[in-house]
């Protein structure tokens, strides 16, 4: 019979008595039931599993996999191995293995902190820790480095300087220090025979210049605390019984030698006369003569000079200042204002027509004479007139913007029937007196009925005069994936394929990846080949169980 609360009870009646015969029936009902109970699986209560399989014993106990127990993990395992102690941490060598390292109470609270500005101050760097190094500017120098300071630097321990080229003021302005002592006891020294320089406190030192301070601004030279001269502000005062000595000698003949003056400049001191002097100083005839704007001068590049000659120049560049009227022709009869231009085989000339104030430009015609061809004009009242043809190289600008001419007054005139002006917002083109063509920012504008022909039967009659048809010969380049591969994962944008949605089920117009499954198909699922680009679920159906869905790459 069923257990009660997991305990089990035998049938009623069949319990023997004593001195009575023991009946069949009960005994094998007893028998049967003792069978029953034997092979039924055992209740927890009664120290069984209540289950007959191994899944359903681990969750009758509370042992489900995943459950309530975490199922056997080969790192969590190696975690498990470990031998560890205070101060101690568990990082990984391999794919599920770990190792122990050892990290203080220091290193865990930096590697605890939330940001850099923490992180630096744990480390306890200082506000230069962020700073670029450099050679000027905001910028930390390098000890090695050719470095530019913009500010004034105060060094209260003193400089030891063991350079060769000297300390050099390379700042603007007189009243720039290149070295500012503010102690009486600062020192500049050096590690050779040069001079030291000491303050006014070490004024018995021997072999000392001393900068004494006050009003005087004097610099004393001084040797074993005797006073051999003083720069001051006036000059130089040698002191009594003092002497000017050069590699020990008194020569006066020797001095400039010892003071470093050349021998050139010796030479031209003892020229006798001025002739001589430009001689020696290698001046030319221009030096004696004197400046002027005409005659016999020498011009100044910024003057304004008058040349009674003819200059024959290999160039000219005239770049005036605003105000200044550059090239100036004054003609004082018909071909002296004229200006020429000459090859070996070609003259040209031009110049402004007195009695209309035209521009007139001719070729041919000797040089000084008003002999020429007149080939082009440009009138007093802005038209230009062309004889023969004109090929523009450069551009043309007519007028200042403003609308000018008409189909009847072109502008510009080519012959009697083809021209151009200006309407509103286009340059049109005429014939005859009638617009056929307007150039606008946007595009050819025509004018109404105005129809496009083109001569020749090329592309199908330039595709019936643009009136195009079949799409005109599509080009599927780009739209469309024409290969054979079966490994192909690039498609053109717009493109579209189906493919198994597996055990999921996407949004409408999802973003979802897609990859290749086999040959002979495309999943959402898997670990294939993804499809490059972004691919939209587009929508799906269900085949015999089997879910696909629509996917389209939309970039």
């Amino acid at each position: 019979m069923p257990r009660t609360g997991g305990v089990y009870s035998p049938p009623a009646g069949t319990k023997g008595v004593s001195g009575t015969t023991i009946q069949s029936v009960p005994y094998n009902a007893l028998v049967d039931d003792l069978t029953a109970d034997a092979n039924a699986a055992r209740p927890v209560t009664a120290g069984g599993t209540g289950s007959t399989t191994a899944s359903g014993a681990r969750t009758a106990l509370g042992l489900a996999i995943g459950t309530n127990v975490q199922a056997y993990d080969a790192l969590l395992q190696s975690i498990a191995d470990l031998t560890t102690s205070a101060n101690q941490m568990i990082y990984l060598t391999a794919t599920d293995t770990a190792a122990v390292a050892t990290i203080t109470a220091y290193g865990r609270s930096l590697i605890d902190d939330a940001d850099a500005t923490t992180a630096r101050g744990t480390l306890g760097l200082g506000t230069a820790a962020t700073q670029n190094t450099g050679t000027s500017g905001a910028t930390l120098p390098f000890l090695n480095g050719a470095n530019t300071w913009s500010g004034q630097q105060t060094f209260t321990g003193g400089i030891k300087y063991t350079g060769s080229t000297g300390i050099t003021n390379t700042v603007s302005g007189a009243t720039t220090d290149v070295l500012s002592l503010s102690s009486s006891n600062s020192t500049v020294s050096t590690s050779g025979a040069w001079a030291q320089f000491y303050g006014s406190a070490h004024a018995t030192t021997p072999g000392a210049m001393v900068i004494t301070s006050g009003t005087g601004g004097n610099i004393d030279l001084r040797n074993a605390g005797s006073n051999k001269a003083h720069i001051t502000v006036t000059g130089l005062d040698i002191p009594s019984g003092s002497q000017i000595t050069f590699g020990n000698s008194t020569v006066i003949g020797n001095v400039l030698t010892n003071l470093g003056v050349s021998a050139y400049i010796q030479t031209l001191l003892n020229d006798a006369d001025a002739g001589t002097a430009r001689g020696t100083l290698g001046l030319g005839t221009a030096a004696t003569q004197n400046t002027g704007t005409s005659g016999a001068n020498v011009p100044l590049l910024n003057g304004t000079n008058t040349w009674s000659a003819m200059q024959t120049l290999p160039e000219i560049t005239v770049d005036p200042t605003a105000g200044a009227s550059g090239i100036r022709l004054r003609p004082s009869d018909t071909s002296s204002g004229r200006m020429f231009w000459e090859s070996d085989s070609h003259t040209w000339s031009s110049y402004v027509q007195e009695s209309t104030g035209d521009l007139l430009f001719s070729n041919g015609g000797t040089y000084g004479s008003a002999s020429g061809t007149l080939q082009a004009r440009i009138t007093s009242s802005g038209g230009i007139t062309i004889n023969g043809d004109f090929l523009a190289g450069g551009s043309l600008t007519v007028g200042s913007g403003a609308v000018a001419g008409s189909a009847t007054s072109p502008t510009i005139n080519f012959g009697a029937s083809v021209g151009i002006y200006r309407v509103s917002d286009a340059i049109r083109f005429t014939y005859s007196g009638s617009g056929v063509v307007d150039i606008t920012a946007t595009g050819i504008r025509l004018p109404t009925n105005m129809a496009i022909s083109f001569a020749g039967t090329g592309a199908a009659t330039t595709r019936t005069n643009l009136g195009l048809g079949g799409l005109a010969v599509m080009d599927v380049t780009g739209l469309f994936y024409t290969g054979s591969s079966v490994s192909n994962t690039v498609f053109p944008v717009g493109s579209i394929v189906f493919a198994s949605l597996g055990g999921t089920r996407p949004d409408l117009n999802s973003t979802t990846t897609v990859r290749l499954s086999g040959t002979t198909g495309y999943s959402i699922e898997g670990a294939e080949a993804a499809l490059s680009g972004t691919w939209r679920h587009r929508g799906g159906y269900t085949v015999s169980g089997d879910r696909f869905g629509i996917y389209q790459r939309v970039a």
